[in-house]
């Protein structure tokens, strides 16, 4: 393989990735409260929530799982930090997918009729 010197990406700093995701979470927390989804758009974005929440905490569940394991002496270090590194794309996508279908659902309103 050949690389070109000073061709490689360097991480984003801790401090920017950090906050893209405030900023990213601050933008659905202001415009949920703007959308009027219809019924079928809030159930499939209902289904795409629970989806979300099953993808990204099971990822993290797993590597909570894996750490414990390495507390016990079961597992090396090494092996949470291959898992963790595994897991960290699935992690993103379901706080991805929480973000984008919370937009379609907006915050609980105790003057907005339930759906049932």
């Amino acid at each position: 393989m050949v690389t070109e010197a000073g061709r490689h990406r360097r991480p984003a700093s801790p401090v920017w990735r950090g906050g893209l995701v405030v900023a990213c979470w601050l933008a659905v927390v202001a415009g949920a409260p703007r959308q009027h989804p219809s019924d079928l758009v809030h159930g499939v974005a209902l289904f795409g929530h629970l989806v979300s929440v099953v993808v990204g905490f099971g990822a993290v569940l797993l590597v909570d799982w894996f750490g414990l394991l390495w507390l016990t002496g079961r597992r090396s270090l090494d092996d949470v930090l291959r898992t963790a590194a595994g897991a960290h794309v699935p992690i993103w996508l379901g706080f991805a997918g929480l973000l984008t279908t919370g937009l379609f659902l907006g915050p609980p309103s105790p003057w907005r009729p339930s759906r049932s």
